[in-house]
């Protein structure tokens, strides 16, 4: 009879040890998920900021080239008059961009993510060049945000 109990006691434990060992293996696999879920959030947490300002460098070209398309002339070239231009204040009062006003400043400046005003550079008749300063708001470093493209 002690023979059966000590198998049964060796048993039980094996059962046991079996159960913690598959339970910690559901929790690691649960671990493991969520971390393959959460990590790339939070290392691509820059990464939206950045897709918005391309996002609307790419709306101010458009713009651009729209507004050349119907009046067959690019907007003035002061950034202040581009956008004035580009919004509405043109001879047939037709919107070429639309940004929300808390992408604006007091001074009517266009702002990117970070809240640093675009920089734009329209050549004579050829390229288009849209600058965002990042997440420093320093321009002329690696983390500028740049779009250049020539006019159709």
């Amino acid at each position: 009879m002690n023979g059966t109990v000590s198998r049964t006691c060796t048993f039980d434990s094996v059962k046991r040890t079996r159960t913690i060992l598959l339970v910690l293996a559901l929790l690691g696999f649960l671990i493991m998920m969520v971390l393959a879920i959460v990590l790339p959030l939070l290392a691509g947490s820059r990464r939206p900021r950045i897709a918005e300002a391309e996002d609307a460098m790419a709306h101010f070209i458009a713009g651009v080239q729209q507004y050349r398309t119907e009046y067959g002339t690019l907007p003035a070239r002061d950034s202040t008059n581009i956008l004035k231009a580009l919004f509405g204040d043109n001879p047939r009062k037709i919107p070429f961009l639309l940004v929300p006003s808390r992408s604006l400043n007091a001074k009517g400046e266009w702002l990117d993510p970070w809240g640093t005003p675009y920089e734009f550079r329209l050549s004579s008749t050829n390229s288009i060049s849209v600058k965002s300063a990042g997440k420093n708001k320093i321009f002329g470093d690696k983390d500028d945000i740049v779009t250049e493209r020539p006019l159709r």
